[in-house]
């Protein structure tokens, strides 16, 4: 311990250092306890994360992202323009978008007896793009285009199908691109976006559509009881870095009350209580920025997990700042209570 007449802002620090950093010193658990908790964060923030996407995955494998515009009425006939429908495609939030057409039973040489045919715009299935049509991926056991021929169409070449979600039955057939004198349909499908709040999309979507002959109303193939992303923004789980950083932060203030002979020690030798709270409050500062580099090293190494890299190292920067602040009880009192005091509690 240096001597008060020597106490500059660089001793200062050094000292601070010096008391953090040394494997015998009582601080030196919390540089293993602001690791632990650190790295505990991002751990934690990514294991939320994952179970977060499967929900949402087995959400959206059930149909909860699909929307159907169709008629208000069973008894009413409307038709939608398809490019109403199809520029649905270009707005924010919407995946994919289109016309989707039930083109009825076919037998298809290739592929079996009674095989379901159905025509889509290219919107909708991206893949019509670069391929006479799709293939629905019950169908197909590779990812290898295959050839098939069409009683009064000819042979086409069709690309295999990713699995689509309830709402669109195309799974187990095979999807044509959409005729160019294909003008409207009776209902516009949307796939919307992963993140996307079908409740607050709906109306806007609803409101672009070109539509003849009566109402239009907005149809889910899957309401769930809960909004799960609006469940994900209200989760408890996104302050586990703040919570973290106020118990270490809290136990650094308990390891500094220990400290008491220590810190009689500094006032016995002449330290200021200006220069004492100087060192406490960078030992604080010290083990707060082991927590936040670990946490970003630790979330960097598992930011593939995330839905939000970015969030999470705010969180983490958040709660280092937090293990400052609860730290400082155990600064303020070893600068308020007299030395005498501290001398009696060794």
């Amino acid at each position: 311990m240096t001597t008060a007449a020597r106490w500059a802002l660089p001793l200062l620090l050094r000292e601070a250092t010096r008391n953090v950093l040394n494997v015998r010193s009582r601080m030196f658990s919390s540089v293993l306890l602001a690791t632990v908790f650190g790295s505990a964060t991002a751990a934690f923030s990514a294991l939320d994360a994952h179970a977060f996407n499967r929900q949402l995955q087995q959400l959206q494998a059930m149909g909860s992202n699909v929307v159907s515009f169709e008629s208000a009425s069973p008894n009413t006939t409307v038709l939608i323009t398809r490019s109403s429908c199809e520029a649905l495609a270009q707005d924010g939030g919407v995946q994919r978008a289109g016309l989707l057409i039930d083109d009825g039973i076919r037998d298809v040489p290739e592929l079996g007896a009674r095989v379901s045919t159905y025509s889509a715009s290219p919107s909708l299935f991206p893949r019509l793009r670069s391929a006479d049509g799709v293939l629905g991926v019950a169908l197909g056991s590779s990812n290898e285009p295959r050839r098939i021929t069409i009683e009064g169409a000819g042979t086409r070449l069709l690309v295999a199908g990713l699995a689509q979600p309830e709402g669109i039955p195309t799974n187990t057939g095979v999807i044509f691109p959409l005729p160019a004198g294909t003008t409207a349909a009776s209902a516009c499908t949307v796939v919307l976006d992963q993140f996307a709040s079908p409740h607050v999309l709906a109306s806007s979507l609803a409101a672009e559509l070109v539509v003849t002959g009566g109402d239009i109303m907005p149809i889910r193939r899957l309401t769930p009881t809960l909004d799960p992303v609006a469940q994900w923004r209200a989760r408890p789980g996104q302050y586990v870095a703040p919570a973290l950083g106020l118990a270490g932060g809290l136990c650094v203030t308990l390891l500094t009350w220990t400290r008491s002979g220590e810190m009689a020690a500094y006032r016995l030798s002449g330290t200021r209580r200006a220069a004492l709270a100087t060192i406490l409050t960078c030992e604080a500062l010290l083990t707060a920025s082991v927590f936040a580099t670990a946490g970003i090293v630790a979330a960097t190494t598992l930011a593939r997990f995330y839905i939000s890299a970015t969030e999470v190292f705010l969180w983490i920067f958040a709660g280092s700042a937090i293990w400052v602040l609860a730290a400082a009880a155990g600064v303020v009192r070893s600068i308020v209570v007299g030395a005498i005091t501290l001398t009696r509690e060794r």
